[in-house]
């Protein structure tokens, strides 16, 4: 098989693989709360025909699958076997753990050398960290199999195995870190060792040489081993001059930049094993290399060529790697649909597929739909016509036209799911609520959709809701592909997995009046984590709006909720009214978890490993509120660890279902009154000051009207607390020095004030 342009440059280009995840800034885990895809579809269903609703962010490779798919060219197994990874049960060890296992089969003194295969560049900015994979994967599958052949061989004794075992072990020790480090090479083997022995030694210097970075060396010596008859190497050694040669001509020059007299040369060797039959077993990597030589030159056109490749069924057997290959070609050439003379020499298959690409998911740009709308009228093919119904706004005047072109779309399309959504998205767009809730009806009956298509069918479905219990239906969504290692052992976490989608907490959080939401947070489609976060924030509302009988009508199910409070609530309901506004001040300063509203995420989520309980403090700020009427800290109320919505507060994908993406839209089953009693309590919660404000005016007030309570001392040092670390504004600092100066000036030796050695600004 030939050696691609991506095992050619030896690791240059991201490798592909199975579905990613969002990783967090600062954090080392995932965002659990991924309903639609990120970067990659749904597999394994996707690679089989079923698309799902198409994402503008799908990774590259991803779109070339589905342009195939809807056009009519589907994968074949081989090539979907390209975009699985293998089963963890069956995937084989890696090459370094195989040759060390080999290895290791003799005794051997000391422990083997682990190699590392990627190497930082030199680079004259410091902070700019380029790697290549300087010690392959083909590196360690010879040096396994060579050991493995010569235990057979009777001119190998046991003494020279454990020789070349050693000097193998010299070899490998040049794969680290960085270039510069002093060479390790074997030494050369006297002349009456065994000529393969010698031959091998030989070989094994070469390598040494080449792992270095020694780059004309190497070349010497594999030219030498090349013109040695007696040699098992010498078929191979020409390729692994034209190897070195280019790795001199790339990143081998004085200052790094590359040597471009050495890749010429490595072209000249390249042409010589090409024409040389005797050389045929090496032919096909040889064609490799001088691939890579070609992108040097000329990207655009090898990369037409391996699209081309990639878009007919016929090339599976090398479609792995040509997957690979073009994943970094494309990022070194021009696009087809570019202003260029290459561009304009693209095979009609492969320009149209990159004209799709350049414009799928292109909704704002009237020249880019106009565009797409010409190439569907021109071709009239499923991947143009999810390309426009994508792509088009709900005032063009063709709309109706595709509107009864989508629902002519049949069910087993692989089109079906993207015209559906979008089909039902220009409906609501043009207040067609009625047609919009028969299209997603009609949608969400099919068997076996992606997890993320019937999230994105369900947000759009919300927004036709005639009744609570359509409202209810819809909300609870489930994560794409949660990682096992998130799910924990309690019923309640493994049931995480089914929770509340942004658009639905964000309902809940301001469209909806409280005595709704106390109606919500018993109804039993409701997961249970989903339930407890509710009762939890109606708990704390209700208090902050002085709806103080709600604040004693939920202490029973909050008991049974959250046992880590159950102590500090169970007395409120037999408390007069001013009493049970001093005690919550109280319990809000020791449970910073507590907050007026739904979290969109949160440390606090049990399908964190080791969740932090309501009463813990989060090193990462997860604590308390900011105010609810201050707009450019809004991302901290919503979630502060929700990725990706800084610019909107829906996902991509639901975005275009908004007229405007920056406000929540209507629910149309909310009668009149309702709509007016969450308005006036959304407005009385933006007069709430944020968190260490608002509990530090109400925690001095208590503990100046109280001097003499016990607790005092501590509520005083929690003040300063929420200061350091929850959500403050320029004038928070009064109420830290206020606290601070009222702990040591009355309350000095109580350990409360040992705990508290500075105040916060």
């Amino acid at each position: 098989m030939a050696v691609g342009v991506v095992t050619l440059l030896a690791g240059l280009a991201p490798p592909g693989g199975p579905q990613g995840s969002t990783v967090l800034a600062c954090w080392s885990t995932v965002e659990p709360r991924s309903f639609t895809p990120l970067s990659d579809p749904e597999m394994p269903g996707f690679v089989r025909g079923q698309l799902g609703v198409l994402q503008s962010n799908y990774r590259w490779r991803y779109k070339l699958a589905a342009w195939r798919i809807l056009n009519g060219r589907t994968l074949s197994a081989v090539e979907r076997r390209a975009y699985l990874p293998p089963p963890a049960s069956e995937a084989p060890a890696s090459p370094v753990e195989q040759w060390l296992k080999a290895r290791n089969t003799l005794p051997l003194p000391g422990p083997a050398v682990v190699p590392q295969q990627e190497m930082r560049l030199q680079s004259k900015v410091q902070w700019v960290h380029a790697y290549v994979t300087n010690c392959g994967d083909a590196a360690f599958r010879n040096a396994a199999a060579t050991m493995q052949d010569r235990q057979k061989r009777p001119e190998i004794t046991n003494a020279l195995l454990v020789e070349w075992v050693r000097a193998q072990d010299v070899v490998f020790s040049n794969c680290r870190e960085s270039f510069g480090e002093a060479a390790a090479i074997p030494a050369a083997l006297t002349s009456d060792a065994p000529a393969l022995a010698r031959a091998d030694r030989e070989y094994q210097r070469a390598a040494a040489h080449f792992y270095a970075g020694q780059f004309p060396d190497a070349v010497k010596a594999f030219r030498a081993i090349a013109n040695d008859s007696t040699s098992p190497w010498r078929t191979i050694a020409p390729y692994l001059v034209a190897r070195a040669l280019v790795r001199q001509g790339t990143i081998g020059g004085p200052d790094g930049s590359g040597d471009p007299a050495a890749l010429q040369q490595a072209d000249e060797v390249l042409g010589a094993i090409l024409r040389d039959r005797s050389r045929r077993d090496i032919h096909d990597a040889a064609r490799g290399l001088r691939t890579f030589l070609r992108v040097k030159r000329a990207p655009t056109a090898v990369l037409h060529e391996t699209v081309g490749d990639l878009l007919r069924p016929e090339a599976a057997s090398r479609f792995a790697e040509r997957l690979a290959d073009v994943e970094y070609l494309r990022r070194r050439a021009p696009s087809p649909t570019a202003e260029n003379e290459d561009a304009l020499r693209a095979p009609p298959d492969v320009a149209d597929f990159f004209d799709w690409v350049d414009h799928f998911g292109e909704t704002t740009d009237p020249e880019a739909v106009d565009h797409i709308l010409s190439r569907w009228d021109a071709t009239q093919s499923d991947a143009w016509l999810v390309a426009a119904m994508t792509a088009l706004p709900p005032d063009h005047p063709r709309v109706p036209e595709f509107l009864e072109r989508a629902a002519t779309v049949g069910v087993a399309s692989p089109a079906f799911a993207t015209t559906a959504f979008h089909q039902a998205r220009l409906l609501i767009r043009t207040g067609n609520l009625v047609d919009a809730r028969q299209v997603l009806d009609r949608a969400l009956a099919q068997p076996s959709l992606p997890i993320g298509t019937t999230n994105l069918f369900k947000s759009a479905r919300l927004l036709t809701a005639r009744s609570l219990d359509d409202f209810m239906r819809d909300a609870v969504r489930s994560r794409v592909a949660p990682p096992p290692d998130l799910l924990a052992e309690s019923p309640e976490v493994r049931m995480a997995k089914d929770v509340l989608d942004r658009d639905v907490i964000d309902q809940l959080n301001e469209a909806l009046p409280l005595s709704l939401l106390r109606r919500i947070a018993d109804r039993p489609e409701l997961p249970h984590v989903a339930r407890t976060d509710l009762r939890l924030a109606v708990f704390t509302r209700a208090f902050l709006l002085d709806d103080l009988s709600t604040v004693r009508a939920l202490v029973p199910d909050l008991m049974k909720a959250d046992p880590t409070i159950t102590s500090a609530i169970e007395r409120f309901p037999a408390l007069d009214d001013d009493r049970l506004r001093d005690e919550f001040v109280v319990l809000l300063l020791r449970t910073p978890g507590l907050r007026p509203f739904v979290p969109a995420s949160s440390f606090r989520d049990p399908w964190w490993r080791g969740p932090l309980s309501l009463r813990a403090i989060s090193g990462l700020r997860d604590n308390w509120w900011c105010s609810m009427s201050d707009a450019p800290r809004r991302e901290q109320f919503f979630g502060p660890f929700t990725p990706g919505r800084r610019a909107s507060r829906f996902s991509e994908a639901q975005r275009g279902l908004h007229a405007d993406d920056t406000r929540l839209p209507p629910l149309v089953f909310l009668s009149d009154d309702e709509r007016s009693e969450a308005d006036t309590e959304w407005e009385a919660l933006t007069q709430v000051d944020t968190a260490p404000n608002e509990l530090g005016r109400r925690g001095l007030d208590w503990a100046r009207r109280n001097p003499d309570d016990p607790r005092v001392p501590e509520v005083l040092h929690r003040i300063v607390q929420a200061v350091r670390l929850g959500c403050t504004d320029p004038s928070s600092g009064a109420f830290a020095k206020s606290a601070f100066e009222l702990l040591h000036s009355r309350y000095g030796k109580s350990p409360w004030a040992a705990r508290t050695p500075y105040w916060y600004r």
